[in-house]
């Protein structure tokens, strides 16, 4: 059994300013997910101290567990100030360990200045079509089977 979970990136809404929307796909086998999760974990851990080195029963307040959840996203780790060495060399491990545990990715990406169709309510469903199909093609291959784990766009969008 293979887990594939699935983030996008952009958005589908044409008034978004990026003119990118982008949908990946991380697919583990069940067997290497415990492990996987563990390292990848340790080394949240070790390159993050000051935001993973915190349990978030020890906050006294929601606010402040919310706060240190929005920080655990990581969003500035790829931005020009901010990657810095460790940044870098973090990035190297969790490839490395990406390369260890055989994990995959699947990924769709639209320019959507370039696509006719400027309805936003059909190109997440697209990308999200176009993604599965070559996903269902690898795991036949494999003899195996795949569920798709997705986060809510919220009630409006799904």
């Amino acid at each position: 059994m293979h887990f594939l979970f699935l983030d996008e990136s952009g958005s589908p809404l044409f008034s978004y300013p990026s003119p990118i929307f982008c949908i990946v796909g991380v697919d583990i086998n069940e067997a290497y997910y415990r492990d996987f999760t563990y390292e990848y974990s340790l080394l949240k851990r070790t390159y993050f101290p000051s935001i993973y080195g915190i349990e978030l029963r020890t906050l006294p307040t929601m606010y402040e567990k919310i706060k240190l959840l929005k920080k655990r996203e990581c969003k500035t780790i790829l931005t020009p100030n901010e990657f810095c060495y460790p940044h870098k060399k973090f990035l190297y491990k969790v490839i490395n360990l990406c390369t260890k545990y055989k994990i995959k990715l699947f990924m769709v990406t639209a320019f959507k200045d370039k696509l006719a169709n400027k309805n936003a309510d059909w190109l997440y469903p697209a990308c999200i079509k176009i993604l599965t199909k070559p996903y269902n093609t690898y795991l036949e291959n494999n003899r195996t089977k795949g569920i798709i784990v997705m986060d809510s766009r919220g009630d409006a969008l799904d």
